[in-house]
């Protein structure tokens, strides 16, 4: 697991939220881009109320979750909000129905694992190039299936979910080269989004 850049918190004044981001490269690189910035990779959140740490891990796919989260709990204890930014890796290598149904069932162990947590979902980003799929269309259904179905999944339960309306693959400026990696455009753009879902919950 990729243990990302130091917390900037421990997290133990009383009415600090420990909140956890989670998730593949967009993550890894978001912290980066974020210690750039001035709001810092504290996203500018108070610190009397908030620490925050990135679990960035590039590659990462959905089954690596777990044993992510299990290896983060005995290195800092438990969470008061985790963000899943994960599954985009997953879109087309593992059928929709049945990646649908590990990250549902992976978010219940989520809640079982760790009482009381808030667990927010961000929506997967659309991409100008998928790994395992060739058609945009295809992509496009599954990506926005699996969104549908998680932020359900995680709102039924008094979750959260982090959206990214302005990231449309029709602005090609928002990718890097690669044509899956946000640009310093779209990591600000994801950044914001991220911020503004935390904001209300402090």
């Amino acid at each position: 697991m990729g243990q990302g850049p130091p917390a900037i918190s421990h997290g133990t004044t009383p009415g600090v939220k420990r909140i956890w981001i989670v998730g593949h490269s967009f993550v890894h690189w978001a912290s980066l881009r974020c210690a750039s910035l001035p709001i810092g990779q504290s996203l500018g959140l108070p610190p009397n109320k908030a620490s925050v740490r990135w679990l960035g891990d590039r590659g990462m796919c959905w089954p690596q979750l777990a044993g992510t989260i299990s290896e983060a709990l005995v290195r800092w204890g438990k969470p008061h909000i985790i963000i899943l930014h994960l599954g985009g890796n997953d879109v087309g290598a593992i059928p929709v129905l049945q990646l649908i149904k590990v990250m549902q069932a992976d978010i219940g162990w989520l809640r079982v694992r760790i009482p009381g947590v808030m667990i927010g979902w961000s929506h997967i980003i659309p991409r100008l190039h998928w790994r395992h799929m060739s058609a945009h269309t295809a992509a496009y259904r599954v990506r926005k299936k699996i969104n549908a179905s998680v932020a359900k999944t995680v709102t039924g339960s008094g979750g959260f979910v982090v959206r990214h309306e302005a990231i449309s693959a029709d602005r090609t400026e928002l990718y890097r080269r690669d044509k899956v990696h946000l640009s310093d455009v779209g990591l600000d753009l994801f950044i914001g989004d991220i911020q503004r879902a935390l904001l209300p919950l402090l």
